[in-house]
């Protein structure tokens, strides 16, 4: 059974995956196996992908270290897929603390290159960005392949965990503009689905009710949630 937000289900899985590595390290485990962990791992594959894992990986640490604050976007999908960008301005951060939001699963969000998975949520951040003050935006996604992954062999679980997305929005900019022509970062094939552009539509809107617009009502709140 799966933990349902991300940053729970992703330390679980990883947790379990590099648990099997440090027992073929220690010699617990046949060092044969190592070879079937990386099997169609290539190690310019293993590189690019260890990067998008640290970078994961610091911000669940930094989430959790803030206090695992997290938004319920569920009740407002149906809503927001359907319903083009607000425009605003983004005049202001949201805050220091990197927070989730929780998409849930939606029809709407699946992969078209890889069906069996979907967008199911972001994290967002502040960042010093190359014109100052940004709005980091990283794009998770779930699927049931994730239920495989505390036992199959790492090099699958290395390519599942680090399919991730990310963009940068400066603070001052006009959306939906701005999020539009972001350029974004990480998994390749995740980047190019069709699906992204919805995917950024959906967080603009969620960043404008986030952003306390006076005509919208507030986001439920999930956290802190451990």
């Amino acid at each position: 059974m799966q933990k349902p937000l991300h940053p729970h289900r992703y330390r679980e899985t990883m947790s379990a995956a590099i648990a099997r590595l440090e027992d073929i390290a220690a010699g617990t485990e046949p060092l044969e196996r190592l070879a079937i962990e990386f099997s169609g791992v290539s190690q310019a594959e293993l590189s690019t992908r260890r990067q998008y894992l640290n970078h994961i990986e610091r911000l669940i640490a930094n989430w959790i270290g803030d206090g695992c604050q997290a938004f319920d976007a569920v009740a407002f999908m149906d809503e927001l897929v359907h319903s083009e960008c607000w425009p605003f301005v983004l005049q202001r951060d949201l805050g220091d603390r990197v927070t989730y939001v929780h998409f849930g699963q939606v029809e709407r969000m699946v992969l078209k290159s890889q069906e069996a998975a979907f967008i199911e949520g972001f994290y967002f951040r502040k960042i010093l960005g190359d014109e100052g003050d940004a709005l980091e935006i990283t794009f998770v996604c779930n699927g049931p392949v994730w239920n495989e992954l505390e036992h199959g062999p790492y090099g699958h679980a290395l390519r599942t965990a680090s399919q991730i997305a990310i963009c940068a929005i400066p603070i001052g900019s006009e959306l939906p503009e701005a999020l539009n022509e972001t350029v974004l970062h990480g998994d390749d094939e995740f980047k190019s689905d069709s699906v992204i552009s919805l995917a950024r539509r959906v967080v603009g809107n969620i960043i404008a009710i986030l952003h306390k617009k006076p005509d919208l009502s507030a986001m439920p709140y999930l956290g802190p949630l451990h």
